[in-house]
């Protein structure tokens, strides 16, 4: 049997990545659990990595801790999947941004 999958935001990979005390809120939800992010995420951590214009050394470190989650690619079900959301947060009136879609 294989562990069930937890697809984890931006913000949680970056407050594991520092040890920040938000992270330890969220580590009972993630034990035993598949670790994954999208596609998007990874993006978004090269991004600040860029703009922030980290050092070689940051930038591997960002790397190799990025190879211990499962990357969701992007494909046509999750494109739909993606719209239904954000449409759905919007007809209850409740947007949210397009990255956290």
């Amino acid at each position: 049997m294989t562990a069930p999958k937890v697809l984890i935001d931006t913000n949680l990979v970056s407050y594991i990545m520092r040890g920040q005390a938000e992270a330890q809120a969220y580590a009972k939800h993630l034990q035993g659990n598949l670790l994954a992010i999208s596609f998007v995420t990874v993006g978004e951590l090269f991004y600040g990595a860029e703009k922030a214009n980290w050092r070689p050394q940051r930038r591997l470190k960002l790397e190799t801790t990025l190879r211990n989650f499962l990357v969701i690619p992007y494909d046509y079900e999750i494109a739909k999947t993606y719209t239904r959301i954000l449409a759905d947060c919007e007809r209850k009136e409740r947007p949210i941004s397009f990255n956290d879609a």
